[in-house]
């Protein structure tokens, strides 16, 4: 007898709701590949997003625009802390 999996519900995120605010998020990753990633995830749901190569560079992005702000702990020229 051959025992066959329970199948698997995945739910997948199409988009922000109607009449959401426009949520601004800074990405900041030392990583491109996973810096892009998370900027493609984001936008492709509806978020602005702009991206940032280390904390540096955050920070003076985060400035100007961010309403969110993700920085990887272990990225180049920074420690995670603001």
């Amino acid at each position: 007898m051959v025992e066959v999996p329970p199948r698997q519900h995945y739910r997948r995120v199409i988009g922000l709701a109607p009449d959401q605010p426009k949520y601004r998020i800074l990405v900041v990753e030392d990583k491109w590949e996973n810096r892009q990633l998370l900027v493609k995830m984001l936008e492709s749901v509806g978020f602005e997003v702009r991206e940032a190569e280390n904390g540096e560079e955050g920070v003076a992005i985060w400035g100007k625009l961010a309403t969110t702000i993700n920085l990887d702990g272990y990225a180049n020229a920074s420690d995670g802390w603001l």
